[in-house]
């Protein structure tokens, strides 16, 4: 089995979660769901200016 997603809180001012709830809404998915699409989205862009990001480079910024 796969490893389970990590649970990370995370404050997003009022308008901006409406309009992510709305936008998930036209795609059919759920908010979380569409803030992982963003997320993946915007990591693929820079990636794609940047070149890869290594995991193990981010293994110590968890403590932060």
């Amino acid at each position: 089995m796969g490893k389970q997603p990590s649970a990370f809180p995370l404050r997003i001012e009022p308008s901006t979660i409406q309009k992510i709830k709305a936008i998930a809404a036209k795609h059919g998915r759920s908010t979380n769901k569409e803030i992982e699409q963003i997320l993946a989205a915007h990591i693929g862009e820079y990636e794609r200016l940047h070149g890869p990001i290594k995991i193990e480079d981010c293994d110590d910024m968890d403590e932060e």
